[in-house]
């Protein structure tokens, strides 16, 4: 009869048997899976039956702590150690188990969604909350391709944070049937996702919806192609397969081959949204599931074409993009903060507020903090934080908004409204305490302050005016429950778009309140 062979899942956070590290026996000739989750096993044993006395260890690397498993024919010995509860963290321990089983890390908070954002910003957000509490042995440990946990120590116990990262559409999966205490996003939440999650409460709300971060989409084609500039009609016709040699939008005369994302990835689906606006992309396109290996690849193809976030154009080129009209723009911090790049983009983290886990809401406060943020601009993404530049005036400014802005400098901050309204969006209301902070910080006085509203195209032109003044009176009113009275409310309708008023996203866009510093 053939002896069972013994293995152990690796999947931790995800899987209760890997979680408590405890063997698994497998018949010989089964296949060498968890019988939980169905990841492979690593052997604790030796599988090929020898009779020797030879060892067979498995290590597995939990920060600096190393689980240690060794069998010896069939005698294993696991050391246990003592692990009380955690600060505030509610996570079960191994308190009064017998001492033959192994200590296990205790998961405080589980990731799920974005590869953009699981791939290196948020596991790098985990250490740095981990130290902010105290903790030791902070490390990372590659589970699998799209799976990242990040452990620690903290007052003796093991604790432990998972990270999938399996694209944005996983993130509200992972949040409905309640694997996920955080959905990772590189798109806002769609209304569908919304109604399926009502149970959550509102995810649009301020307590349940987060803006982490600021990316850019960039579109890139190998160095040697020095197209000027696109709009976003020509990439939309480049990549519905209408557009076929470069020549026809301004390039050399090389065919077009096309390079896209995968249908999971969040930067496709904000591709398809700020660009596609219903219209497929060309079936031609190469798929690829990582941005990195589609940069390459663009790198080694003249007549390629490509989009990635911006943080990782690599070698390649990126193209400037503008409205028609207007002057085209490349993605670099200042045009992604302010969202005047068309392709800008918020990166969402999104947590049911009552959800129990008193973890999630220390972690989401930690991430928006000057510390969190500094991680943010560490890992190439672009943070919140408000800073002040002279600004390039749009082609064809009135003279009214030349005279206005005229000697100033403009905030890196863009106040957007809830759709349909004067609302102001959720990371608006975070955006008034920035500016509040900035003023502090700089000795900045208020009456400096210059609000500029503007509106899409819709309806009439005089109309727009006095919805645009509407939209900085707006701003100004939160900024005075503040203590801040701005020197200057005013608009000018529908000038100066930064987006296509084509598409809805684009007139969202376009409704928005520019902020000034008059020296």
């Amino acid at each position: 009869m053939s002896k069972p062979l013994s293995g152990r899942c690796l999947n931790i956070g995800n899987c209760e048997i890997a979680n408590s590290m405890a063997p698994i026996k497998v018949e010989d000739g089964a296949e060498f899976i968890c019988s939980e989750c169905g990841k492979p096993l690593v052997a604790s044993e030796s599988s090929s039956g020898s009779k020797n006395n030879n060892l067979a260890i498995g290590v597995v690397a939990i920060g600096s702590v190393c689980f240690i498993v060794a069998a010896i024919l069939a005698v294993t010995t696991l050391l246990k150690s003592k692990s009380p509860s955690a600060p505030n963290t509610g996570a079960q321990t191994n308190a009064g188990k017998p001492a033959s089983r192994p200590s296990k890390a205790s998961v405080i908070l589980r990731l799920a969604g974005s590869n953009t954002l699981g791939s290196k910003l948020a596991p790098a957000l985990v250490e740095a909350y981990f130290k902010s509490k105290g903790c030791t042995d902070v490390a990372q440990l590659k589970v699998e391709i799209e799976l990242i946990n990040v452990t620690c120590k903290l007052n003796g116990n093991n604790y432990l944070a998972t990270i999938s990262f399996k694209g944005s559409g996983t993130a509200f999966t992972g949040l409905k049937n309640g694997t996920a205490d955080i959905g990772m996003a590189s798109r806002r939440v769609k209304p569908a996702e919304v109604a399926s999650l009502v149970t959550l409460g509102n995810l649009t709300s301020p307590a349940n919806e987060h803006v982490v971060a600021l990316d850019g989409i960039a579109i890139i084609v190998n160095a040697s192609n020095l197209l000027p500039r696109l709009s976003i009609p020509n990439v939309r016709s480049i990549f519905a397969g209408d557009t076929r040699t470069f020549s026809l939008v301004g390039g050399p005369s090389t065919p077009v081959t096309l390079y896209r994302r995968d249908d999971k990835s969040g930067t496709y689906d904000s591709f398809k949204s700020l660009v596609m606006n219903g219209t497929p992309v060309s079936p031609s396109a190469k798929t690829f599931e990582d941005s990195n290996e589609l940069s390459s690849a663009v790198v080694a193809d003249q007549s390629s074409i490509g989009f990635v976030g911006h943080t990782l154009i690599g070698s390649a080129r990126a193209v400037p993009i503008g409205v028609p009209g207007q002057q085209a723009l490349l993605p670099n911090r200042f045009t992604i903060q302010t969202e005047d790049y068309p392709l800008s983009r918020r990166l969402y983290f999104y947590a049911h507020s009552e959800g129990g886990n008193k973890e999630v809401a220390q972690f989401i406060t930690f991430t928006a903090s000057k510390a969190g943020q500094a991680v943010v601009e560490a890992e190439n993404f672009v943070p919140l934080d408000i800073v002040s530049a002279r600004s390039a005036l749009p082609a064809n400014s009135s003279n009214g908004y030349q005279a206005v802005t005229a000697g100033a400098e403009r905030l890196s901050v863009n106040f957007r409204f809830n759709s349909g309204s004067n609302d102001l969006d959720n990371r608006a209301l975070a955006d008034l305490d920035r500016v509040t902070e900035y003023l502090i910080r700089t000795s900045t006085k208020p009456s400096k302050l210059v609000l500029i509203g503007f509106a899409d195209n819709t309806g009439n032109p005089a109309s727009n005016v006095v919805l645009s003044k509407e939209r900085s009176n707006a701003v100004a009113t939160a900024l005075k429950s503040r203590g801040i009275t701005p020197g200057l409310t005013t608009g000018f309708g529908a000038e100066n778009p930064v987006a296509s008023n084509s598409t809805p996203d684009g007139q969202q866009k376009n409704r928005r309140v520019e902020v000034w510093i008059t020296r």
